[in-house]
C-alpha cells in the first residue's frame, strides 16, 4: 500500500520510549487507538501506513487521530527549539534534537503505563505495558508474525487479579495497577481524566493525580505531561535532578530527591522554558539519558 505524508518539520519521539541505533533510521510500528500503524521519517515529512490499509472518511479520521496524538499541527518543535536555544545549555543540544516530541497519549493508556515505570528501566516497562496487552487487551492483527493488541480499557484491567500480574513480573506494582483500576474507576473513570486535561490549574491536577494507588510526583507528572496537555509540567527524577545541579547550577541542601527539592527543580524549569518547559525538559532528559553515548540520530522503535 501507499503511505500519506503530514506536513511537519520534525520526526517522533517520545521520553517514555527512546532507542538508540548508531547511524541507523528505520520505521516505527505500534498501535495508536486501535489501528496498527507504520510511521517513518522522510525529509522532514512523517509518512504513515496502517493494517489493515484504511480509504476515505476512515483514512481521513485516523489521520485527525495521528495528528492528536503527536500533537500536530498545534505545536511545531522547531519553533518551540529556536527559543529555547537561548537558553546557554539548550543551545549545546544537536540540531537533530528537533525532532523530539511530547505525544498526548490516552490518558487510561498513559496512567497505567507510567504505573510500571516507577523504579523500572526502560525496557522493563515495555515488557510489562506489552504484557498488560497480552493478558487483557483486544486482538487486533498480526504484522510479520507480530501480534498486536490495543492497550486495556479501565474495565479490562479491572479483570485481572494480583496473582497473574505478580506471575508476569510486574513485582510491587501488581498491587498499584489492581487498587488503581477500581480507583480511577470511582472516581469517575477516563471522562475524570478527560476533565482534568481541561483544568488549567495544574497543582490541583497533580493533587488529584496523586490520589491514584501507585502514583507519586513524578508519576502524576509524566501523566500530565503526555496527555493531560499540561505542556510547562516539569517530571523530576534522579537524572532532572542532576541536569538542575549540573548545568544549571542548582544549589539543592538535601541529597536525596526530597519533596522541597523536587518543587524547587520543577520551579526552576518552568520559571526558565515558560508554556513549553515540559517540551524543553523532555529534550534535555533524552539528551542526558542517552544523547551522549552516540554520534548519530536517535532511532524510536
Amino acid at each position: 500500500s501507499t503511505s500519506t505524508s503530514i506536513s511537519t518539520s520534525t520526526s517522533t519521539s517520545s521520553s517514555s520510549s527512546v532507542e538508540v541505533q548508531k547511524g541507523v533510521i528505520s520505521a516505527w510500528i505500534g498501535v495508536i487507538n486501535k489501528t496498527i500503524v507504520i510511521l517513518m521519517e522522510n525529509e522532514g515529512k512523517i509518512g504513515f501506513k496502517t493494517v489493515p490499509t484504511l480509504f476515505g472518511q476512515e483514512k481521513a479520521e485516523f489521520m485527525t487521530e495521528l495528528c492528536d496524538y503527536l500533537n500536530i499541527p498545534d505545536i511545531r518543535v522547531s519553533h518551540l527549539f529556536e527559543k529555547f536555544k537561548s537558553d546557554n545549555h539548550f543551545a549545546t543540544i544537536p540540531e537533530y534534537y528537533k525532532g523530539i516530541r511530547v505525544l498526548r497519549q490516552n490518558p487510561i493508556e498513559c496512567t497505567f503505563s507510567f504505573i510500571c515505570s516507577s523504579n523500572n528501566n526502560i525496557k522493563r516497562i515495555q515488557k510489562m505495558v506489552e504484557s498488560l496487552c497480552v493478558l487483557c487487551g483486544t486482538y487486533i492483527g498480526t504484522v510479520n508474525s507480530h501480534i498486536f493488541y490495543c492497550f486495556p480499557t479501565l474495565q479490562q484491567l479491572q479483570t485481572l487479579n494480583e496473582e497473574q500480574l505478580r506471575a508476569n513480573g510486574f513485582g510491587y506494582r501488581a498491587k498499584y495497577i489492581i487498587q488503581a483500576a477500581k480507583k480511577v474507576e470511582v472516581l469517575g473513570g477516563e471522562e475524570w481524566l478527560l476533565k482534568l486535561r481541561k483544568n488549567s490549574n495544574q497543582d490541583e491536577v497533580q493533587r488529584e493525580l496523586l490520589n491514584i494507588p501507585g502514583v507519586g510526583k513524578k508519576v502524576a507528572g509524566c501523566i500530565a505531561l503526555f496527555s493531560l496537555d499540561k505542556h510547562n509540567e516539569i517530571p523530576v527524577d534522579t537524572h532532572v535532578r542532576q541536569i538542575a545541579v549540573e548545568k544549571y547550577g542548582m544549589k539543592l541542601t538535601s541529597k536525596s530527591l526530597s519533596c522541597k527539592s523536587y518543587d524547587a527543580i520543577r520551579q526552576m524549569f518552568q520559571s526558565k522554558f515558560g508554556q513549553f518547559a515540559g517540551w524543553a525538559h523532555t529534550v534535555l532528559f533524552v539528551y542526558e539519558l542517552v544523547g551522549k553515548k552516540v554520534n548519530k540520530k536517535i532511532v524510536i522503535k
